[in-house]
């Protein structure tokens, strides 16, 4: 058998035979030192690697309800047609109805979607929506909530778009502020009457660079030819028919548009009495949609302000640290549910009503499509067309 030399001599080669006297393994000055460098370099790294996954990654994934956005790929049969009549809601809405008396669904921090640290480790605190804005469109989504900032590996990459949708002020989503225009382009080339309004944050463009690019991406797509101006009926106050007539469709609020008209009934979505951070009951008596029931009940009046509600925070009635815009949306639903009821029972309430906004609002059909059947209980809807709308929202209801 062989033999190995040890520091007590010779011991056989045989399996689990060897003997060694050496002393413990200890975490001397030198050892410490050395580990750190070792950990140090590692995560350096890693974190260089995670950097160029980041500059390389793949862009935004195709949404799930388009083909190229040229058509829409709708289910077959009475689905598709109910798909398609949710896309283009607005032309069941009668000619008479003031613009301003329509309720909307709205999309919270709309452009914050499949977020990703490095372009590898998901955000999922900043993400509020799923699907691009054309899909958002498609589920019947007229006012976007859009904040833009600058995206430092586009410009480190030389990038031609550095203007990128951000949260908090973080550029960590890869949807760019071209490609939220291209696709409310692509949207209204398909329903060419739908009337949309952009607001734009753009508060985090700071540099020369950025704002000459948000300059020049507004001249190129948001032309005279579609947006509101002053010489245009005015949305505020017109009525659809005046509206369609015009041939304008996109309501745009922004430092860069100054020409546009802006609408004073848009609110935002995260801002006003309706919203939860304005309301804590601290004796936990009334939910946070309770508290809009009451409100709604005993200051309805036709002199009073336009209402914005931001929804997906019942359950808790205040933002909890540790869950996503995901779980509250989720654990939303049967307090939202009983709400949308509350209005239908009581159209009365309604007359200020303006928009419902929320995260993750084409997770399913619930959230856009409760929200545009309101303009049925509200009396927006043209008589011929109101059985055909309510019949097929609720077909959408169902899926």
């Amino acid at each position: 058998m062989a033999t190995v030399k040890t520091k007590k001599g010779t011991a056989p080669c045989g399996r689990f035979r060897y003997e060694f006297n050496r002393a413990p393994f200890s975490f001397d000055n030198h050892t410490v030192k050395k580990l750190t460098r070792i950990i140090a370099l590692s995560f350096l790294g890693v974190a260089v690697i995670l950097l160029l996954l980041y500059v390389f990654a793949s862009p935004l994934a195709t949404d799930k309800y388009t083909n190229e956005k040229n058509e829409t790929a709708f289910a077959d049969g009475e689905v598709g047609a109910a798909q398609d009549a949710l896309a283009g809601w607005q032309s069941y809405i009668a000619d008479d109805v003031l613009y301003k008396d329509v309720i909307v669904p709205a999309s919270h921090n709309a452009g914050t979607l499949k977020t990703r640290l490095f372009g590898l480790i998901p955000l999922e605190k900043l993400n509020c929506q799923e699907d691009d804005i054309f899909t958002q469109l498609v589920y019947g989504i007229r006012s976007f909530d859009l904040r833009f900032g600058e995206n430092p590996i586009s410009k480190i990459k030389g990038a031609d778009s550095i203007v990128y949708v951000c949260h908090g002020g973080i550029s960590v989503a890869k949807y760019s502020l071209k490609n939220v225009l291209e696709d409310v382009i692509a949207f209204n080339q398909l329903y060419p009457d739908e009337i949309i309004i952009l607001g734009f944050d753009t508060g985090n463009v700071k540099s020369a660079e950025a704002k000459k690019e948000v300059s020049a991406l507004f001249t190129e797509y948001l032309t005279p030819s579609l947006v509101f101006l002053a010489s245009d009926p005015n949305p505020n106050t017109a009525t659809m028919k005046e509206l369609r007539e015009s041939g304008k469709r996109l309501i745009i609020s922004s430092s860069f548009y100054a020409e546009a008209v802006p609408f004073t009934q848009y609110l935002g979505t995260w801002s006003g009495e309706y919203n939860f951070s304005d309301y804590i009951d601290t004796a936990g008596a009334r939910r946070l949609y309770d508290h809009y029931s009451f409100l709604l009940l005993n200051e309805a009046a036709a002199d009073a302000p336009p209402i914005s509600f931001s929804t997906n925070r019942a359950r808790s009635g205040e933002a909890v640290p540790w869950r996503t815009p995901y779980d509250f949306m989720l654990n939303d639903r049967s307090e939202l549910t009983l709400f949308y009821d509350f209005l239908e029972r009581n159209p009365d309430v309604l007359m200020n009503v303006r928009e419902f906004s929320g995260d993750f609002m084409t997770h399913d059909y619930f959230q856009t499509g409760r929200c545009v059947l309101l303009n049925a209980a509200k009396g927006n809807i043209d008589g011929e067309k109101q059985q055909e709308f309510v019949e097929k929202l609720n077909l959408l209801l169902m899926q």
